[in-house]
């Protein structure tokens, strides 16, 4: 190829790699153009769509529009001041029964609990003690029965008053804890 021709074909590539440029120029300045005319478009279409509505008007005098409401209606205060002093009343009560209670029986809160060996209650309305026993060794019963005896008296509580009764329950043992291995 001579001298000419070389500088033709140069040129040519040159004019393409031209061309290909500002095609890749023009074609970003179009992109650009249309994002910021959609965007312009989207934020005209929303201003006008909230300004085209009509502006509400104030209801007239005569007319009645019905209301509801989704909470609950509040009780009448006359109601609410009913039920105030109810609870009041019930809660005086409740104290009232408390104070008679530990008036008539000052031990009541001393009682002894051992809650893994025995329990102690007393019903009010035997007048009785109930003594529950748990144990695994029945000839220890005797010793736990001395030692609460023995604690009930030292409340100044008079037993011949308010008898003790004796429960006396033995767990059940487990089926692995059987002499001689596991369970069948």
């Amino acid at each position: 190829m001579d001298n000419s021709t070389q500088n033709i074909y140069n040129s040519d590539e040159d004019l393409k790699k031209r061309m290909n440029k500002l095609y890749f120029i023009y074609g970003g300045i179009v992109l650009v153009i249309i994002i910021i005319g959609t965007i312009i478009f989207l934020s005209l279409s929303h201003k006008t769509s909230t300004t085209n509505f009509p502006k509400t008007k104030q209801p007239s005098p005569t007319l009645s529009i019905p209301v509801t409401y989704s909470s609950p209606t509040p009780l009448p205060i006359p109601v609410q001041l009913t039920q105030g002093a109810q609870q009041s009343q019930a809660d005086q009560n409740y104290s009232n029964s408390q104070n008679n209670v530990l008036q008539n029986y000052p031990w009541y809160n001393k009682l002894p609990s051992q809650p893994n060996e025995y329990f102690v209650s007393f019903d009010f309305g035997t007048k009785t003690f109930t003594a529950e026993l748990y144990t695994n060794d029945p000839t220890s019963d005797a010793q736990w029965k001395s030692d609460i005896t023995s604690q009930l008296q030292s409340l100044g509580i008079d037993l011949n008053k308010y008898p003790v009764i004796w429960q006396i329950d033995t767990p059940t043992p487990s089926p692995t804890s059987f002499p001689g291995g596991d369970a069948q």
